[in-house]
């Protein structure tokens, strides 16, 4: 299976279907679990999850598919839900400087 950075890689190039290709298994986990209310997608064991759901969903919003914005979507509810399980304010920045959180908060 192609990881987040392939499937970033292979956007950059330019080469979408192959970007698409690669997504989707993922995009098929991800909208199997949409509506269930697990907040991690069903990648709780996932290191990166956010870039997981970031590097599937820039694909499929190239190509005008609404599963990409879904996905970006609960992404960013789980962004913000993360930031605001820490109290410490230095800790909510640092989380929020993460280059993929950033660009999921700029979607």
């Amino acid at each position: 299976m192609a990881t987040p950075g392939w499937r970033a890689l292979l956007l950059r190039q330019g080469r979408l279907d192959a970007a698409l290709d690669a997504a989707q298994p993922i995009v098929s986990h991800l909208m199997a679990r949409a509506g269930r209310g697990a907040l991690d997608h069903g990648l709780g064991l996932c290191e990166q999850p956010l870039r997981v759901c970031l590097s599937v969903a820039l694909p499929l919003m190239a190509v005008g598919d609404a599963r990409g914005q879904v996905i970006v979507s609960r992404a960013s509810t789980m962004l913000a839900q993360w930031v605001e399980s820490f109290d410490d304010p230095i800790r909510r920045q640092q989380l929020l400087e993460i280059p993929h959180h950033q660009e999921i908060v700029q979607i």
